[in-house]
Protein backbone atom coordinates (compact mmCIF):
# COMPACT_ATOMS: atom_id res chain seq x y z
CA UNK A 1 0.00 0.00 0.00
CA UNK A 2 1.32 3.42 -0.93
CA UNK A 3 2.22 5.76 1.89
CA UNK A 4 0.02 8.92 2.03
CA UNK A 5 1.88 11.97 0.83
CA UNK A 6 4.57 9.95 -0.90
CA UNK A 7 5.37 10.78 -4.51
CA UNK A 8 4.86 8.35 -7.37
CA UNK A 9 7.08 5.31 -7.32
CA UNK A 10 10.11 5.52 -9.62
CA UNK A 11 10.56 2.79 -12.18
CA UNK A 12 14.20 1.95 -12.89
CA UNK A 13 13.37 1.14 -16.50
CA UNK A 14 12.16 4.67 -17.20
CA UNK A 15 15.66 6.16 -17.26
CA UNK A 16 17.28 3.16 -18.88
CA UNK A 17 14.81 3.24 -21.81
CA UNK A 18 15.23 6.96 -22.39
CA UNK A 19 16.62 7.90 -25.78
CA UNK A 20 19.75 9.93 -26.47
CA UNK A 21 19.92 13.23 -24.66
CA UNK A 22 18.63 16.04 -26.87
CA UNK A 23 20.90 18.95 -27.64
CA UNK A 24 19.98 22.17 -25.78
CA UNK A 25 18.38 24.82 -27.98
CA UNK A 26 21.19 27.33 -27.41
CA UNK A 27 23.83 24.82 -28.44
CA UNK A 28 21.77 23.72 -31.44
CA UNK A 29 21.43 27.35 -32.52
CA UNK A 30 25.18 27.90 -32.19
CA UNK A 31 25.84 24.73 -34.20
CA UNK A 32 23.47 25.89 -36.91
CA UNK A 33 25.25 29.26 -37.11
CA UNK A 34 28.60 27.45 -37.36
CA UNK A 35 27.37 25.24 -40.20
CA UNK A 36 25.93 28.15 -42.20
CA UNK A 37 28.99 30.34 -41.63
CA UNK A 38 31.38 27.52 -42.57
CA UNK A 39 29.41 26.83 -45.72
CA UNK A 40 29.48 30.47 -46.80
CA UNK A 41 33.19 30.81 -46.04
CA UNK A 42 33.98 27.75 -48.13
CA UNK A 43 31.89 29.09 -51.00
CA UNK A 44 33.85 32.35 -50.86
CA UNK A 45 37.15 30.43 -50.92
CA UNK A 46 35.96 28.36 -53.86
CA UNK A 47 35.04 31.49 -55.82
CA UNK A 48 38.37 33.12 -54.96
CA UNK A 49 40.32 30.05 -56.05
CA UNK A 50 38.39 29.55 -59.27
CA UNK A 51 40.79 30.08 -62.19
CA UNK A 52 40.52 32.83 -64.76
CA UNK A 53 41.89 31.69 -68.11
CA UNK A 54 43.92 34.05 -70.26
CA UNK A 55 45.74 32.92 -73.41
CA UNK A 56 45.06 29.30 -72.50
CA UNK A 57 46.64 29.62 -69.04
CA UNK A 58 45.40 30.32 -65.56
CA UNK A 59 45.95 33.82 -64.29
CA UNK A 60 47.87 33.72 -60.96
CA UNK A 61 45.93 34.97 -57.97
CA UNK A 62 48.66 35.06 -55.33
CA UNK A 63 52.23 36.21 -55.66
CA UNK A 64 54.07 35.23 -52.48
CA UNK A 65 57.07 37.46 -51.71
CA UNK A 66 58.31 35.43 -48.79
CA UNK A 67 61.42 34.44 -50.72
CA UNK A 68 63.89 36.80 -52.34
CA UNK A 69 62.77 36.08 -55.88
CA UNK A 70 59.15 35.56 -54.90
CA UNK A 71 57.05 32.53 -55.73
CA UNK A 72 53.75 32.03 -57.51
CA UNK A 73 51.43 29.25 -56.40
CA UNK A 74 51.45 26.59 -59.11
CA UNK A 75 48.34 25.55 -60.99
CA UNK A 76 48.56 22.04 -59.54
CA UNK A 77 48.66 23.38 -55.98
CA UNK A 78 45.74 25.64 -56.78
CA UNK A 79 43.76 22.69 -58.11
CA UNK A 80 44.47 20.76 -54.90
CA UNK A 81 43.16 23.73 -52.91
CA UNK A 82 40.00 23.77 -55.06
CA UNK A 83 39.51 20.05 -54.38
CA UNK A 84 39.91 20.55 -50.63
CA UNK A 85 37.38 23.37 -50.55
CA UNK A 86 34.93 21.62 -52.90
CA UNK A 87 35.08 18.45 -50.80
CA UNK A 88 34.28 20.52 -47.74
CA UNK A 89 31.37 22.19 -49.57
CA UNK A 90 29.90 18.81 -50.44
CA UNK A 91 30.28 17.64 -46.86
CA UNK A 92 28.59 20.80 -45.60
CA UNK A 93 25.63 20.20 -47.93
CA UNK A 94 25.25 16.76 -46.37
CA UNK A 95 25.66 18.15 -42.85
CA UNK A 96 23.12 20.96 -43.42
CA UNK A 97 20.55 18.52 -44.79
CA UNK A 98 21.04 16.21 -41.82
CA UNK A 99 20.93 19.10 -39.35
CA UNK A 100 17.72 20.56 -40.75
CA UNK A 101 16.03 17.13 -40.81
CA UNK A 102 16.94 16.40 -37.18
CA UNK A 103 15.96 19.87 -36.02
CA UNK A 104 12.62 19.58 -37.80
CA UNK A 105 11.95 16.19 -36.21
CA UNK A 106 13.14 17.47 -32.81
CA UNK A 107 15.58 14.58 -32.40
CA UNK A 108 18.97 16.28 -32.63
CA UNK A 109 21.02 14.45 -29.98
CA UNK A 110 23.79 15.98 -27.95
CA UNK A 111 26.37 13.40 -28.92
CA UNK A 112 26.36 14.33 -32.62
CA UNK A 113 27.74 17.84 -32.17
CA UNK A 114 31.32 16.93 -33.02
CA UNK A 115 30.19 14.97 -36.07
CA UNK A 116 28.79 18.20 -37.53
CA UNK A 117 31.89 20.16 -36.52
CA UNK A 118 34.32 17.72 -38.16
CA UNK A 119 32.20 16.90 -41.22
CA UNK A 120 33.75 19.52 -43.58
CA UNK A 121 37.29 18.41 -42.70
CA UNK A 122 36.36 14.80 -43.38
CA UNK A 123 34.88 15.74 -46.75
CA UNK A 124 38.01 17.70 -47.70
CA UNK A 125 40.38 14.84 -46.87
CA UNK A 126 38.30 12.21 -48.66
CA UNK A 127 37.89 14.51 -51.66
CA UNK A 128 41.65 15.07 -51.84
CA UNK A 129 42.32 11.34 -51.56
CA UNK A 130 39.91 10.62 -54.38
CA UNK A 131 41.50 13.33 -56.53
CA UNK A 132 45.01 11.97 -55.96
CA UNK A 133 43.85 8.48 -56.86
CA UNK A 134 42.28 9.79 -60.07
CA UNK A 135 45.33 11.86 -61.04
CA UNK A 136 47.59 8.92 -60.25
CA UNK A 137 45.68 6.77 -62.73
CA UNK A 138 44.60 4.15 -60.20
CA UNK A 139 41.02 4.63 -61.36
CA UNK A 140 40.24 4.73 -65.06
CA UNK A 141 39.83 8.38 -66.12
CA UNK A 142 41.17 10.66 -68.80
CA UNK A 143 43.13 12.71 -66.24
CA UNK A 144 46.62 11.53 -65.35
CA UNK A 145 49.69 12.72 -63.52
CA UNK A 146 51.15 13.89 -66.84
CA UNK A 147 48.21 16.21 -67.52
CA UNK A 148 48.73 19.85 -66.63
CA UNK A 149 46.21 21.52 -64.38
CA UNK A 150 45.18 23.98 -67.08
CA UNK A 151 44.17 21.15 -69.42
CA UNK A 152 41.98 19.43 -66.82
CA UNK A 153 38.36 20.48 -66.51
CA UNK A 154 38.20 22.32 -63.21
CA UNK A 155 34.41 21.98 -63.33
CA UNK A 156 34.71 18.20 -63.48
CA UNK A 157 37.30 18.04 -60.70
CA UNK A 158 35.30 20.32 -58.40
CA UNK A 159 32.09 18.46 -59.22
CA UNK A 160 33.64 15.12 -58.29
CA UNK A 161 35.03 16.59 -55.07
CA UNK A 162 31.59 17.95 -54.11
CA UNK A 163 30.00 14.55 -54.80
CA UNK A 164 32.67 12.78 -52.76
CA UNK A 165 32.03 15.16 -49.87
CA UNK A 166 28.27 14.65 -50.09
CA UNK A 167 28.45 10.86 -50.44
CA UNK A 168 31.57 10.13 -48.43
CA UNK A 169 30.31 6.71 -47.35
CA UNK A 170 30.08 5.51 -50.96
CA UNK A 171 33.42 7.16 -51.80
CA UNK A 172 35.18 5.44 -48.90
CA UNK A 173 33.66 2.11 -50.01
CA UNK A 174 35.14 2.65 -53.49
CA UNK A 175 38.53 3.53 -52.01
CA UNK A 176 38.36 0.46 -49.78
CA UNK A 177 37.67 -1.71 -52.83
CA UNK A 178 40.72 -0.20 -54.53
CA UNK A 179 42.89 -0.73 -51.45
CA UNK A 180 41.84 -4.38 -51.17
CA UNK A 181 42.83 -4.89 -54.81
CA UNK A 182 46.21 -3.20 -54.32
CA UNK A 183 47.12 -4.91 -51.07
CA UNK A 184 45.67 -8.37 -51.72
CA UNK A 185 48.14 -11.23 -51.50
CA UNK A 186 49.16 -12.66 -54.88
CA UNK A 187 47.98 -16.17 -55.56
CA UNK A 188 50.51 -18.96 -55.71
CA UNK A 189 50.02 -19.28 -59.43
CA UNK A 190 50.80 -15.60 -60.06
CA UNK A 191 53.94 -15.85 -57.93
CA UNK A 192 55.31 -18.51 -60.21
CA UNK A 193 54.82 -21.35 -57.71
CA UNK A 194 52.69 -24.22 -58.90
CA UNK A 195 49.57 -24.74 -56.78
CA UNK A 196 49.23 -27.98 -54.87
CA UNK A 197 46.98 -30.48 -56.71
CA UNK A 198 43.63 -31.26 -55.12
CA UNK A 199 43.17 -34.80 -53.81
CA UNK A 200 40.66 -37.10 -55.46
CA UNK A 201 37.38 -37.05 -53.48
CA UNK A 202 35.73 -40.10 -52.03
CA UNK A 203 32.06 -40.52 -50.99
CA UNK A 204 31.15 -42.70 -48.01
CA UNK A 205 27.43 -42.16 -47.52
CA UNK A 206 24.50 -39.76 -47.95
CA UNK A 207 22.09 -38.53 -45.34
CA UNK A 208 19.23 -39.17 -45.84
CA UNK A 209 19.78 -42.24 -47.96
CA UNK A 210 16.08 -42.39 -48.85
CA UNK A 211 13.76 -39.57 -49.96
CA UNK A 212 10.00 -39.74 -50.51
CA UNK A 213 8.80 -39.29 -54.07
CA UNK A 214 7.77 -35.70 -54.89
CA UNK A 215 9.73 -34.10 -52.04
CA UNK A 216 10.87 -30.62 -53.07
CA UNK A 217 12.91 -28.77 -52.06
CA UNK A 218 15.16 -31.52 -50.81
CA UNK A 219 18.71 -31.50 -49.53
CA UNK A 220 21.21 -34.25 -48.86
CA UNK A 221 24.37 -34.27 -46.81
CA UNK A 222 27.23 -36.02 -48.56
CA UNK A 223 29.87 -37.46 -46.27
CA UNK A 224 33.28 -38.55 -47.45
CA UNK A 225 36.92 -37.50 -47.61
CA UNK A 226 39.20 -35.09 -49.50
CA UNK A 227 36.51 -32.47 -50.16
CA UNK A 228 37.66 -28.93 -50.99
CA UNK A 229 35.78 -25.67 -51.58
CA UNK A 230 35.80 -26.33 -55.33
CA UNK A 231 34.14 -29.73 -54.92
CA UNK A 232 30.67 -30.15 -56.43
CA UNK A 233 28.02 -32.80 -55.88
CA UNK A 234 26.75 -34.52 -59.03
CA UNK A 235 23.47 -36.41 -59.29
CA UNK A 236 23.36 -38.85 -62.19
CA UNK A 237 26.27 -36.98 -63.75
CA UNK A 238 24.74 -33.47 -63.47
CA UNK A 239 26.02 -30.87 -61.04
CA UNK A 240 23.77 -29.69 -58.22
CA UNK A 241 24.05 -26.53 -56.02
CA UNK A 242 26.67 -27.42 -53.44
CA UNK A 243 27.64 -25.91 -50.09
CA UNK A 244 31.06 -26.75 -48.67
CA UNK A 245 30.93 -27.50 -44.95
CA UNK A 246 34.23 -29.27 -44.29
CA UNK A 247 36.70 -31.63 -45.95
CA UNK A 248 34.33 -34.47 -45.12
CA UNK A 249 30.91 -32.89 -45.53
CA UNK A 250 29.05 -31.30 -48.45
CA UNK A 251 25.42 -30.26 -48.76
CA UNK A 252 23.58 -30.46 -52.09
CA UNK A 253 20.13 -29.32 -53.22
CA UNK A 254 18.09 -31.69 -55.38
CA UNK A 255 15.84 -30.58 -58.23
CA UNK A 256 12.17 -31.41 -58.65
CA UNK A 257 13.04 -33.83 -61.45
CA UNK A 258 15.32 -35.78 -59.11
CA UNK A 259 12.40 -36.78 -56.87
CA UNK A 260 9.62 -36.85 -59.48
CA UNK A 261 9.65 -40.61 -60.13
CA UNK A 262 9.24 -43.27 -57.49
CA UNK A 263 11.41 -46.34 -56.86
CA UNK A 264 14.47 -44.69 -58.35
CA UNK A 265 18.10 -44.84 -57.28
CA UNK A 266 20.10 -41.64 -57.81
CA UNK A 267 23.84 -42.05 -58.21
CA UNK A 268 25.74 -39.52 -56.10
CA UNK A 269 29.31 -38.50 -56.87
CA UNK A 270 31.62 -35.63 -56.01
CA UNK A 271 33.76 -33.87 -58.61
CA UNK A 272 36.75 -31.66 -57.82
CA UNK A 273 38.28 -29.58 -60.60
CA UNK A 274 41.97 -29.17 -61.45
CA UNK A 275 44.67 -29.02 -60.45
CA UNK A 276 44.37 -32.66 -59.53
CA UNK A 277 40.99 -33.68 -58.20
CA UNK A 278 38.68 -35.83 -60.31
CA UNK A 279 35.41 -37.66 -59.75
CA UNK A 280 34.73 -40.06 -56.92
CA UNK A 281 34.29 -43.72 -57.94
CA UNK A 282 32.28 -44.92 -54.94
CA UNK A 283 28.94 -46.66 -55.52
CA UNK A 284 26.73 -44.39 -53.36
CA UNK A 285 23.07 -43.87 -54.22
CA UNK A 286 19.96 -42.19 -52.80
CA UNK A 287 16.70 -44.09 -53.03
CA UNK A 288 13.54 -42.20 -54.09
CA UNK A 289 10.72 -44.21 -52.54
Amino acid sequence: MATPGAGPARTPSASSNAGPERMPEARAFALGVYLIASFLVQICFLVALWPKVQDGKWVPIWDCRIFKDGCIISDDARLIAIVLVAGGVGAMVHALRSFSAHIGAQRLSKGWAWWYVLRPFEGSVIGLTFYLVLRGGLLSTSASADSSASTISVYGVAGIAVLVGMFSHEAVAKLKELAETLFSKPSQGSAGVSAQPHPKPSVIRCDPSEIRQGTFPAQIAVQGTNFVRQSEVHIEGSVRPTVFKSDGWLEASLTADDTKNTDRFLKVSVVTGPPGGGESEDDVKVHVA
